[in-house]
């Protein structure tokens, strides 16, 4: 399993109950990075794992979100500021070469600005 990702018994085993979600990001072999959000950590990450082959190289959890409508909204800031920044890959949640510092810091500040 790639450095990072060793322990997902470590992140939370939620199944999507009322203000459970979070905002989460990967990095790809390729250079890609897919972001999105989910209200099962674990199983989403499992779900990346079978579609991208194993091809994870790192895996954050962002930020706590206190609804599917606040995650959505969160995600959709990250996406557009993401594209501010880098080419998109492939649909509106992929992008090329992003930093995953700076992926964080968005992911960090789409929250933020809800909870403002």
């Amino acid at each position: 399993m790639p450095r990072g990702i060793r322990s997902p018994s470590l992140m939370p085993g939620f199944t999507g109950h009322e203000g459970k979600f979070w905002l989460y990001a990967l990095g790809l072999s390729d250079g890609r990075v897919k972001v999105g959000f989910t209200g099962q950590p674990r199983v989403r990450l499992q779900q990346h794992r079978v579609r991208y082959e194993y091809a994870i190289t790192w895996f954050h959890l962002g930020p706590r979100l206190g609804s599917k409508a606040s995650a959505l909204a969160a995600e959709l800031a990250l996406c557009g500021d993401l594209a501010d920044r880098f080419a998109r890959a492939s649909g509106r949640e992929t992008f090329h070469a992003a930093n995953k510092a700076c992926v964080i810091r968005a992911m960090r500040s789409a929250a933020d600005a809800l909870r403002s």
